[in-house]
């Protein structure tokens, strides 16, 4: 198999001309490179080195730089040439091109989607044909004209004035220590600045609108972070992994759209408070962070789920006046009044016995190392699964008789449980 240096059509060996264009193969047909149907570039299969893909070709299909399965990077590759006709680059089409340094776009190109250079990280040159309406060079950054949005950044990681998105994964692993992001800019994208180890400061504009999912995960070296009040909309995992963070102000009037575990693995958060905006409190917010010793809780607060304090050391929780969710803390726990189950307990909880608990809910004490008794009132008739989890420390539990126990792993183990 192989195909016709004129078209790129596939052809078979045996064929002495091209079916579709004519041309004469008897000398001229070459080991096949690229997988092209019907002009679009489904997989690159060549050796690697320096990448002309073949005229005809109008689209480059998402994975068509992936090696095989879709699953291993192509760090053979060390520039790509997209030839005029070209008008179509696919999301994630040249991902894990690790070694790629340069590529060359053609004036016909229309479309760039989402990522398609993810994880291209030695890309150092980008050459753009003359009479390209669509894109522009501005520094070291590769811009859509039609949203001002940066695709590429490269070198020195500037951002320049007047784009209003970046990209996701634009930044994605580099090296660099601090960034300014302009004026202009609304909105981050999905892991823009993920696992960027060595970034210690980042400068927002106080007009931005919006951060994107794990856009700061990761970042290791972040140890405080201010993010403007007219932001309104954060994404999941946000924070997930900064594990030096102690600092954060979030904006006044948040909205998160079903958001989780955002500041999951912030293992030196000690405190935070939470805006009157925050109006959900999800799945694993605040997991595993272990330094975490007491949170506040807003009056717009209207729904909080248990595991959101999973494997965090709280020894101190207090609520606004007047919580919209029917929340209120007796004897250092959280207590949703609309179904009697507590909901959050810290190191210190005393659960009250007035019957306003009738349940204890889902990891509601997991990881509280400073927990070594606890009684619990005859009116508490379950106990979700995992609720005294990796309580290392507690020692005695005391409980009524006729309590359903959810699960296999609600105490730790050699803690001393006494029915009465």
């Amino acid at each position: 198999m192989g195909y016709c240096p004129k078209c790129g059509y596939s052809v078979d060996s045996g064929f002495k001309f091209c079916p579709k264009c004519g041309c004469d193969l008897s000398t001229s047909v070459k080991k096949k490179e690229f997988d092209i149907r019907d002009g679009v570039l489904e997989k690159y299969i060549g050796e690697g080195g320096d990448v002309v893909i073949p005229k005809g070709v109008r689209r480059i299909r998402t994975f068509a730089f992936k090696g095989m399965y879709n699953s291993e990077d192509r760090e053979d590759i060390k520039s790509i040439t997209v030839p005029e006709g070209v008008k179509e680059i696919s999301g994630e089409a040249f991902s894990g091109c690790k070694n790629m340094k340069s590529i060359t776009i053609p004036a016909s190109l229309e479309i760039i989607e989402y990522c398609a250079f993810e994880f291209c990280t030695s890309l150092s040159s980008i050459k753009i044909a003359n009479g390209n309406k669509h894109f522009y060079m501005d520094g070291n950054c590769l811009i859509r004209r039609s949203d001002k949005c940066v695709l590429v950044a490269f070198k020195d990681f500037r951002i320049p004035n007047g784009v209003e998105k970046i990209d996701g994964y634009v930044f994605m692993g580099r090296d660099f220590s601090s960034i300014t992001i302009p004026a202009s800019v609304k909105t981050i994208g999905y892991r823009t600045f993920k696992d960027c180890k060595n970034l210690k400061s980042i400068t927002f504009p106080k007009d931005m609108t919006s951060i994107s999912s794990e856009a700061f995960a990761g970042c290791e070296s972040l140890t405080s972070i201010e993010i403007p009040d007219s932001v309104d909309s954060l994404g999941d995992n946000l924070f997930d992994g900064c594990k030096n963070l102690k600092s954060i102000k979030l904006p006044k009037r948040l909205y998160i759209a079903d958001s989780s575990h955002m500041f999951r693995n912030c293992e030196s958060l000690t405190s935070i408070t939470l805006p009157e905006g925050y109006e959900w409190i999800r799945d694993g917010e605040f997991e595993n962070c272990k330094n975490l010793s007491s949170i506040h809780i807003p009056a717009g607060v209207r729904g909080i789920i248990g595991a959101a304090f999973s494997g965090c050391n709280l020894s101190n929780i207090t609520i606004a006046q007047g919580n919209k969710g029917g929340y209120i803390v007796k004897g250092d726990c959280l207590i949703s009044t609309k179904s009697k189950t507590l909901i959050i307990g810290t190191n210190n909880s005393r659960i009250p016995d007035d019957g306003s608990v009738e349940a204890i809910g889902k990891y509601a004490f997991t990881g509280r190392k400073g927990l070594t008794e606890i009684y619990i009132p005859r009116s508490v008739k379950q106990i979700g699964h995992a609720a005294f989890y990796d309580c290392t420390n507690l020692k005695t539990v005391r409980l009524p008789g006729n309590c359903y126990i959810e699960g296999k792993v609600v105490f730790p183990n050699g803690c001393k449980i006494i029915k009465y």
